[in-house]
């Protein structure tokens, strides 16, 4: 059929009847839009195409959106949707058919760039975003939905369901190879990038202190391991052990980084041995220092002109200061390391082995013998600086 100004009208007033007014409409053809009013919200454009395939305001669309999402879909109605979609396409879902996988890999369907595009658009003129998430409808619907005690209990039973761990590790593979975002090349990237800024450290560290922190840290540890901290229980006492008890472990790790020479790589070590150099000569100078007996570790320097052995803890693995058992905050700062330790996370395990036990005993040490003894602690080597203008 061709359509001209009579045949749009006859046709759009058999599907809207009465409800718009069509006296500013230009038409000029099927995809050029023209100018509709609604007597409830005002004038409008749209293609003649779409008004006519359910193409109406915009604002009423929104309306009877949100109305529709608020009324809840039925038991009785959710398995009819799956069952037609298991006989449809194999799945309960269009999206995990291998009809759709097969689209997604080659490009297509749905996931096409035209498609996207022209549904961003639709998305556009009938609820004014990208996606129906991103709308005022989408967002004062799942308001809405989230403010329902139910509902929050049943999408975090469902999100914590195995089936539901699979899927998304499955998905996640196929989109960054690998079981998680944030393990992907990418993810590791981009938080760091987010957390590595010295104003976000300064902000996580001010949230763990707060008292509302320290107090969901406690009541969940005691409601799991019945200690205000997890390493004050059995099972962390006996993980610490385990961690402090790989001594061996730990000078391996110093004993391949010297045979690569390696061991002095750190940015603020190589400048505090240029300024030690500068200021006491190459020769008087050593680093990583133990053909001592009175403090028999790989000291980070030695001044022999002074007998004086200096440690420089400006990594984050000493944590910026002397561990103290008794300290509400050095218990807290224990407890996370434990936790990323859990996590498979090797580094942090040093951290705890480095801070609750070496940082310890080589203070004790230093003490036990009498030596001169110096231990600085920032990174931008203020301290250390400050001390060097004195000598």
């Amino acid at each position: 059929m061709r359509y001209q100004k009579e045949t749009f009208l006859n046709r759009a007033k058999e599907i809207y009847g009465n409800k718009y007014d069509y006296s500013k409409v230009t038409y000029v053809n099927q995809s050029t839009p023209v100018t509709i009013i609604c007597p409830e919200h005002g004038e409008y454009t749209r293609t003649p195409s779409y008004h006519l395939q359910g193409g109406d305001c915009p604002v009423c669309a929104r309306e009877r959106t949100l109305a529709g999402c608020r009324k809840p879909m039925s038991a009785e109605a959710k398995a009819k949707r799956r069952q037609t979609n298991l006989q449809k396409y194999g799945a309960t879902t269009f999206a995990g058919s291998k009809q759709a996988q097969a689209l997604y890999a080659n490009g297509k369907g749905p996931w096409s760039k035209g498609a996207r595009k022209k549904a961003a658009n639709t998305c556009e003129q009938r609820f004014g975003a990208k996606t129906w998430a991103e709308s005022d409808v989408g967002v004062v619907t799942a308001k809405e939905r989230c403010a329902s005690e139910e509902y929050r209990a049943e999408m975090s039973r469902r999100a914590r369901s195995e089936e539901a761990r699979q899927h998304y590790a499955k998905t996640s593979c196929m989109h960054y190879g690998a079981k998680h975002w944030t393990q992907s090349d990418d993810g590791k990237q981009r938080l760091h990038d987010m957390f590595s800024t010295e104003e976000e450290r300064a902000a996580r560290s001010k949230r763990m202190l707060s008292a509302d922190v320290k107090a969901k840290i406690q009541a969940t540890s005691m409601e799991r391991y019945g200690v205000p901290y997890y390493w004050q229980s059995e099972d962390a006492r006996k993980r610490l052990k385990e961690l402090l008890s790989a001594e061996e472990v730990q000078q391996k790790i110093i004993e391949t980084k010297k045979a690569r020479g390696t061991i002095n790589s750190s940015k603020p070590e190589r400048m505090a041995y240029a300024l030690l150099v500068r200021k006491f000569g190459e020769d008087d100078v050593e680093s990583q220092y133990n053909k001592d007996a009175r403090y028999p570790y790989a000291c980070d320097f030695y001044i022999k002109s002074l007998d004086l052995f200096i440690e420089l803890n400006a990594t984050w693995l000493h944590c910026g200061h002397w561990f103290d058992e008794h300290d509400e905050n050095d218990l807290q700062k224990l407890q996370t390391l434990f936790d990323k330790a859990q996590e498979s996370k090797p580094m942090y395990k040093r951290a705890i082995y480095i801070w609750t036990y070496d940082d310890l005993r080589k203070r004790k040490t230093a003490m036990k013998n009498h030596i001169n003894y110096l231990v600085f602690w920032d990174n931008d080597l203020a301290d250390f600086k400050k001390w060097l203008e004195t000598v």
